[in-house]
């Protein structure tokens, strides 16, 4: 699959980003730091949160993962990966490329915990069940070439996990949309798709036609792809195959496949 490939290409810029911030300085004192993380084990609020260092490469301050997911605070990168729904994690781990490499150097993060990338993702608890989650992401330190070097990472949960679909915002400490930034993003998950998507060029065709105009039946897509009915009707049984497969998920119609792919922000 390409995700192996996307996956080369984020380990080689995680390594260049090593190289170059291996001889800058951090910005932000470890006493600051302490602050912000001794404040977020006192709020009483139901929470979980860790720091990415992309320096290392490793998880760091890890802490309330056993009290609200059922699970041990000593975690990997891979181990929060197992935790995403079949559904978007995949697209997860194309948003944590573009929060760890593709906006290194962009000027994009200005300073100290600003902007806030979040987004609602499903995790899993030990007991198998999915929650909703909200994953706050924040700039945690800062060299002095304006890169940024770790990532604060708080989750809340929400509810339980209805099957809804990804989504993403970014704000900074007023709520005030970094509209810009997400249209980036949007057109970067775009782009890359076909990376994490598993079906065929003749089934993306199909799904992308649904997804765009939702109330062909299978006799107009077939008038417009100018193939038989029986063809679309196998296309869409092979779609269905690899949806409820792939996402974990249960679609009785290649039309709500569709709809769900382009709330997910991949058409």
């Amino acid at each position: 699959m390409a995700l192996k490939e996307l996956e080369k290409k984020r380990q080689i810029a995680d390594l260049t980003l090593k190289k170059i911030n291996s001889v800058s300085q951090e910005t932000i004192t470890i006493d600051i730091q302490k602050k912000i993380l001794n404040a977020l084990k006192n709020t009483g609020v139901e929470q979980f949160y860790f720091v990415m260092d992309l320096r290392s490469l490793r998880l760091s301050h890890s802490n309330g993962f056993l009290k609200c997911l059922g699970i041990s605070d000593n975690l990997m990168w891979n181990d929060y990966l197992q935790l995403i729904h079949p559904s978007m994690n995949d697209l997860q781990m194309l948003y944590d490329y573009f929060l760890h490499t593709e906006l290194s150097g962009t000027g994009a993060i200005k300073e100290f915990m600003m902007p806030k990338f979040i987004s609602i993702l499903a995790m899993k608890h030990r007991n198998k069940n999915f929650h909703l989650i909200k994953r706050t992401t924040t700039p945690f330190q800062i060299d002095t070439t304006g890169q940024p070097t770790a990532y604060l990472n708080v989750f809340q949960i929400i509810s339980e996990y209805q099957g809804e679909p990804m989504q993403i915002r970014i704000i900074d400490f007023s709520g005030n949309r970094y509209h810009d930034l997400e249209n980036t993003f949007k057109q970067f998950i775009l782009d890359n798709a076909k990376y994490i998507l598993p079906f065929s060029k003749k089934e993306l065709m199909i799904l992308k036609l649904m997804a765009e105009e939702p109330y062909l039946d299978n006799d107009m897509l077939a008038e417009k792809q100018g193939v038989k009915k029986t063809t679309i009707q196998t296309l869409n049984t092979r779609i269905l195959k690899k949806a409820n497969y792939n996402f974990g998920l249960e679609f009785d119609t290649g039309a709500k496949v569709a709809a769900f792919l382009k709330a997910q922000m991949l058409f």
